[in-house]
């Protein structure tokens, strides 16, 4: 029995135990080392010009619910590879009153307990499954990164990464020469919102944009056609999926003579692995 745990942590477990290991190990401290190790390596591989733009600290309303026991083991590992975060609203008021992602979504201002005037706040939901990012004190200040701006941040990052990566010439003796191209594409619902959706079409391609039925499992499904495919409903619900190709062939990148080449192959690879895809 894993006990009390997230529905990733839980999503987790269950394709780890269904790659035999494949995917990582199958415990919740797996899942802890996963993301944190990734974190980490993901971290050095930025410029100090990059990095100089990044506040590490953020603060996590974890809306009373199951996110604050997931999170807390973290902290301690976290702060010590340069990321503060403090835990808001871990359990000692009712699950999602006057916080969590649904109501930070509906009110469009901060949650109870939490101040984001000066640093960036996120927000799960009771299971944490949710997340949505925002910054800014209430009212005109309060700016929110809902699952539709997540999407688009994340379509940007990894179509400037894999620009490189299918760039990149894939010798022979790789025995994946075949896979020449590899396609980007972010799926919606038809509730995302129309700027974003037009965003999307210019980023990526009407083709690359996919519009499925209202629903996190038709998401998934449609994801699945892509090589990375995005998916974010715009209430925090989403996650990345990357294809065999992918991995393949970015994998095949990272060995790259060319110091750029590599570098953007290794990033996307850790964002994989910091990204739950189960």
């Amino acid at each position: 029995s894993l006990g009390l745990t997230t529905s990733p942590q839980l999503h987790y477990v269950v394709r780890c135990e269904a790659t035999a290991g494949g995917y990582g190990a199958p415990s919740l401290t797996g899942y802890g080392d996963k993301l944190v190790d990734a974190f980490e390596k993901l971290l050095a591989t930025g410029s100090g010009g990059e990095l100089a733009k990044y506040r590490p600290r953020v603060v996590v309303d974890c809306a009373n619910g199951v996110g604050a026991v997931a999170t807390r083991p973290l902290l301690d590992r976290l702060k010590a590879i340069g990321l503060e975060a403090d835990l808001a609203n871990t359990g000692e008021g009712v699950l999602n009153q006057g916080c969590g992602a649904d109501f930070v979504k509906m009110k469009q201002c901060q949650p109870s307990g939490v101040d984001t005037t000066q640093v960036r706040g996120l927000s799960f939901d009771g299971d944490a499954d949710r997340i949505l990012y925002y910054f800014g004190g209430d009212g005109a200040g309060f700016h929110l990164l809902d699952g539709d701006r997540i999407a688009l941040l994340l379509a940007h990052l990894v179509a400037r990464l894999l620009k490189k990566v299918l760039d990149y010439e894939v010798p022979p003796e790789d025995d994946i020469a075949g896979e020449t191209t590899l396609r980007l594409g972010l799926v919606q619902t038809a509730y995302a919102n129309g700027a974003s959706t037009a965003r999307a079409v210019e980023a990526l391609g009407a083709e690359n944009v996919l519009c499925a039925k209202t629903g996190v499992k038709h998401c998934h499904h449609a994801a699945l056609a892509l090589d990375v495919g995005i998916y974010f409903e715009a209430n925090g619900h989403g996650t990345v999926l990357f294809s065999k190709a992918f991995v393949d062939r970015t994998t095949a990148a990272s060995r790259s003579q060319d110091a750029a080449t590599a570098a953007a192959a290794k990033q996307l690879l850790l964002l994989r692995d910091l990204i739950n895809e189960a």
